[in-house]
């Protein structure tokens, strides 16, 4: 694209500025805070569900229309920044839909904190225990009336997870007894099914062809209302802990710790001491920004086609056809990488100031209270900071895709996919008197459906309105920077995967999850070992490169950087500005 201009002195643009957005940005969050806060235990009931009712559409559609009013600036050229803001929108919308909804007994049951109290394995030690004892008992009585071996006591052995050291946390409310202690989830709730986004409602080792989805064990739900009891007690005593639990709940995106969070065992493990956790989120934070650094420059190389020339350099075997091709695969595979990376970073980055957060404010509390011991001192539980990711890389072929997409990813939006989509989609195909196995492939593809809507939505958010504004053109001229640098190509001119490349990775992953399934079935075996790594970097690492990757960088998520010769040592060295849009920390051109 020519970049020559005719500008008038006597009008010329005004500069380009970087802005934030707004804080008006955030008035949906502020709503969803409302909505957490009418669902706390001290709320009455018929107060909670009339007012969720009203208030959860003007919720959703403020959060939808959010990332197209108040933005990253200049907008233009800001696609990767306002595709990393954006994507919370659509997370504001299936949230406030979710909470808006919920019944009363679901707000009774799931929204209960379990917590971490050390003895999850002491507890299905006493449930074995009592049956075996109950077993003993009945052996007395006739043969005809002896119950065979409870196979549920077996699997509790099985199942019960490691004790962990570390302390007991208080949350959300100090004035929960401990002694309340909640069972471990069981791993055929339908609320505990391990599903982050974009990961399909079932466990790795029963895909979606021989999934079973039973109503939650009765044996939940007392002790979850008699915690619940415990709560709006501590809340009616003290109206300021309603809404500091309202804020916990919000700010718990995974809910680890709730009986709606996933089950500890899907999730990587925990730091033993606070040394350790502060030890492995430094060192995650500091990789993770390296490797996020690193494949931002690599895809903007790429764009300004600066990168295959460098490998036909690097490696003079390969042709300019072949040096083209591979740089356009690392670019793509970058996306990935760099996302993943990202995440990492904001999880790690939150981690460690919230940690740091509770450090001072104790050390505050101890000089107010000038050396005697205070009342109310802030708790820090690593269990609730656990790894974002478990090792989704080198263990990639543990469980198949299943395992990769229900435990080793992230659980950032498992729930509200889950709610939204998984249960709905089932209960409406037991209805319909669908097939048991169809309705259930029907509900993962829905949870599919949701995080392909989600990413790309994020992205239409990002690109809307999207049109090269004076102030950009004259930037672009007096940095002789060409216009395809800052903006992608026309859509109209894009090809189909190109266009639509979110919809054909996510969608394809259901039937890829089917047909694993299908095998296990028939072979009885489960994918693991190198057959299963080539399996599902097949479909997430090859599709994704192929579909996401290819569709993401065509449609501008590297565009509105800056060249990489131009980048100051502020990208370099502070985490994910990488991303900020010029002219922000640019070095000026050598021209």
């Amino acid at each position: 694209m020519s970049t020559a201009l005719d500008l008038d002195p006597r009008q010329a643009p005004p500069p380009l500025t970087f802005a934030l957005p707004g804080l008006q940005g955030l008035g949906f969050g502020f709503l969803l805070l409302v909505l957490a806060l009418l669902l706390q235990p001290a709320i009455p009931a018929p107060i909670s569900r009339h007012l969720r009712l009203a208030l959860f559409l003007p919720v959703a559609a403020l959060a939808c229309v959010t990332p197209l009013w108040w933005r990253f600036e200049p907008f233009d050229l800001a696609i990767p920044a306002n595709f990393r803001w954006a994507i919370f929108a659509p997370y504001g919308v299936l949230k406030a839909v979710q909470w808006g909804l919920l019944s009363d007994r679901a707000r009774a049951k799931d929204l209960a904190w379990v917590g971490f109290d050390g003895r999850e394995e002491e507890r299905s030690r006493d449930v074995v225990v009592e049956r075996e004892e109950a077993e003993k008992g009945r052996a007395h009585e006739p043969a005809s009336t002896t119950a065979r071996s409870d196979p549920a006591a077996e699997g509790l052995r099985k199942r019960a997870p490691p004790e962990l050291s570390a302390p007991t946390p208080r949350r959300p409310s100090t004035a929960l007894s401990p002694d309340i202690a909640l069972p471990s989830s069981s791993p055929t709730d339908i609320s505990h099914l391990p599903t982050p986004s974009p990961s399909p409602p079932f466990d790795a080792v029963n895909p979606p062809s021989i999934a079973s989805a039973p109503h939650p064990t009765s044996s939940v739900s007392p002790l979850a209302h008699a915690q619940r009891d415990a709560q709006s007690a501590a809340q009616q005593h003290d109206p300021l802990r309603t809404l500091v639990d309202a804020t916990h709940l919000v700010s718990s995106l995974r809910g680890v710790g709730y009986l709606w969070g996933p089950p500890l065992r899907s999730l990587a493990r925990p730091a033993p001491s606070h040394a350790a956790f502060v030890r492995r989120a430094l060192a995650q934070f500091v990789l993770a920004h390296a490797v996020s650094t690193a494949c931002v420059a690599l895809q903007v190389l790429d764009r300004d086609g600066e990168l295959a020339p460098i490998l036909a350099r690097a490696v003079p075997l390969l042709s300019p056809g072949a040096a083209q091709l591979v740089s356009a695969t690392v670019a793509r595979l970058g996306i990935g990488a760099s996302l993943h990376a990202q995440m990492n970073i904001g999880a790690e980055g939150v981690s460690l100031g919230l940690y740091a957060a509770h450090r001072v404010l104790n050390a505050v509390l101890d000089r107010v209270g000038g050396g005697k011991a205070v009342k109310w001192r802030s708790t820090f539980d690593v269990r609730e900071y656990p790894p974002l990711f478990d090792r989704p890389f080198a263990a990639m072929g543990e469980g198949g895709l299943a395992g990769f997409w229900g435990h080793r990813w992230h659980a950032l939006f498992r729930d509200v996919f889950t709610s939204v989509g998984y249960r709905p989609v089932s209960r409406l195909a037991r209805r319909l008197g669908v097939p048991k196995k169809a309705g259930q492939f029907a509900a993962v593809v829905a949870v599919f459906a949701l995080s392909a809507w989600m990413h790309w939505q994020a992205l239409f958010s990002a690109r809307y309105a999207l049109s090269p504004s004076s102030s950009s053109l004259a930037f672009a001229a007096a940095h002789h920077l060409p216009l395809s640098s800052l903006y992608p190509a026309p859509y109209a001119s894009l090809s189909f995967v190109e266009r639509h490349g979110t919809w054909v990775f996510f969608l394809a992953q259901p039937f890829a999850v089917s047909l694993e399934g299908a095998w296990s079935a028939l072979t009885r075996r489960r994918v693991g070992g190198w057959a299963g790594k080539v399996w599902v970097a097949l479909w997430v690492v090859g599709l994704g490169q192929a579909s996401v990757g290819r569709s993401w960088l065509a449609l501008g998520l590297v565009h509105g950087l800056p060249p990489v010769r131009l980048w100051s040592l502020h990208r370099f060295c502070l985490p994910v500005l990488n991303l900020a849009p010029m002219p922000l920390f640019m070095r000026s051109p050598p021209y």
